[in-house]
């Protein structure tokens, strides 16, 4: 019996083979319609792309896969064919399987007013940042004045049926700490507001939710400055035109991620702020630059390349 044979046996289908020693199978945690879990018959690491960071579905060894499977004691008496010593088999708690990503139980929604000082601090600091009152109403926007997010703001993002998928948070006070915290869940597996996006229409793609919620319209939060795969699975699926609206700061970045779609024959638009970032320039301005900017072509692409 190959290896491969073997994994086929405990996953219960046929691997798809691709390059480098590499096999597909479909992930029986996270459940993904395409077969997003890989395991390489070299290496013998192994790894869901969807769920690998946020469950843990990832390891370096073939005994923590198919303790995944839940393996008989039988399977793992065959590993040692493959250079495996004859340990007793890996447990994987069930835990894995349930874990779910939740905003903090200390989380207070923004929409429902109070007199408490917190609130009127926290909304203060959203006024100061160009975001109304409806806008924290259609993101549900909160805050925490206590446990690990005490003084964070909270910036729910919700998947394409309104469930949780992940959020951020920001302090509004002065603080020692960090301005930022992300929940430990990958944010690469998700597609930022991605209850608002209408495929059929062009996307824009940003880096923070203050971006996202300044541009308004069909705008995609990376969380970061990286096109994540879930975000590009979508683009190449249904190809809209893409706008990309990051940071001065990030031209290097820019320029990688207009390469590596550009090569999937995806309509790029990089847009070249005025400001800092588009929650400075507000709506008006950042859409009138919108408006403004062509769609980039190998040889502008090329131009960019040669102006670093």
């Amino acid at each position: 019996m190959s290896l491969k044979q073997l994994i086929d046996d405990i996953t219960k289908e046929t691997g798809y083979e691709l390059n480098n020693g590499e096999v597909s199978y479909h992930c029986p945690v996270c459940h993904h319609a395409k077969r997003k879990l890989q395991v390489n018959l070299v290496t013998h690491k192994w790894g869901c792309w969807v769920c690998g960071e946020s469950h843990g579905t990832r390891g370096g060894s073939l005994k923590t896969l198919f303790g995944v499977y839940k393996a008989n004691e039988g399977y793992y008496q065959k590993l040692q064919e493959f250079g495996y010593s004859p340990h007793k088999k890996v447990i994987v708690s069930d835990d894995l399987k349930h874990r779910r990503i939740q905003l903090p139980s200390e989380f207070k929604s923004l929409i429902v007013h109070n007199k408490s000082l917190e609130y009127k601090h926290a909304v203060a600091y959203l006024r100061r940042r160009n975001i109304s009152k409806q806008d924290i109403i259609k993101y549900n926007i909160g805050f925490c004045v206590e446990g690990e997010y005490k003084d964070r703001l909270i910036f729910p993002s919700y998947d394409h049926n309104g469930s949780l998928n992940y959020f951020t948070s920001r302090v509004w006070v002065d603080a020692s700490y960090s301005s930022y915290k992300k929940p430990p869940f990958s944010s690469h597996d998700v597609i930022g507001y991605e209850f608002f996006v209408n495929w059929d229409f062009p996307v824009v793609l940003c880096e923070g939710v203050f971006d996202a919620i300044a541009i308004k319209r069909n705008a995609i939060p990376l969380f970061g400055k990286v096109i994540g795969p879930c975000v590009k699975e979508k683009i190449l699926t249904h190809k809209p035109d893409v706008y990309l609206v990051y940071d001065n700061d990030a031209f290097h970045t820019l320029i990688r991620s207009c390469e590596q779609l550009l090569t999937y024959g995806v309509r790029i638009f990089p847009v070249r702020l005025t400001e800092k970032d588009p929650a400075e320039m507000g709506y008006k301005n950042i859409h009138a630059l919108l408006n403004n900017t062509q769609q980039l072509t190998f040889s502008e692409l090329i131009k960019m390349k040669l102006s670093i």
